[in-house]
């Protein structure tokens, strides 16, 4: 019984710590986010990915997002997709195919209009060479 009691502690940091891999963070104007984190090379797919959300802008105007990727060593390409979910992120769908961040080693910023407030999205990296690590950074305004 007393083992019980000193695993309880444990499941519960256990079960934040899955918790806060699924947590939807909101990308405050004026704000960096890094939406992936240090991705290493060579690695794709969406499980990186910060889930996020953006509010409405006080005076109601579109919302637009700013996507950077910051490379570690010699990173050659990183492609990927904005995907959005009207469902709070259980299911998504393809906002935004092919946007690419790195090409021929050089980096360049990706924008994104007409960011609808309040749905959850993420960024699926379908394409990533060269380097150490990539890590993708966002901004909204």
């Amino acid at each position: 019984m007393h083992s019980l009691f000193v695993l309880l502690p444990f499941l519960a940091g256990l079960a934040y710590v899955a918790a806060s891999l699924t947590q939807i963070t909101a990308l405050d104007s004026g704000f960096v986010l890094t939406v992936v984190n240090a991705l290493a090379a060579g690695s794709t797919g969406t499980t990186a990915s910060q889930l996020f959300t953006v509010p409405p802008r006080y005076d109601g105007g579109d919302k637009t997002l700013t996507l950077t990727a910051v490379p570690n060593g010699a990173v050659t390409t990183v492609t990927g997709d904005l995907e959005v979910s009207t469902d709070g992120g259980t299911t998504f769908q393809k906002k935004h195919v092919g946007i690419a961040l790195i090409a021929s080693s050089v980096s360049t910023e990706a924008i994104e209009n007409n960011i609808q407030p309040g749905l959850v999205y993420r960024f699926n990296v379908t394409t990533n060479t060269g380097g150490t690590s990539v890590t993708i950074n966002a901004t909204a305004n």
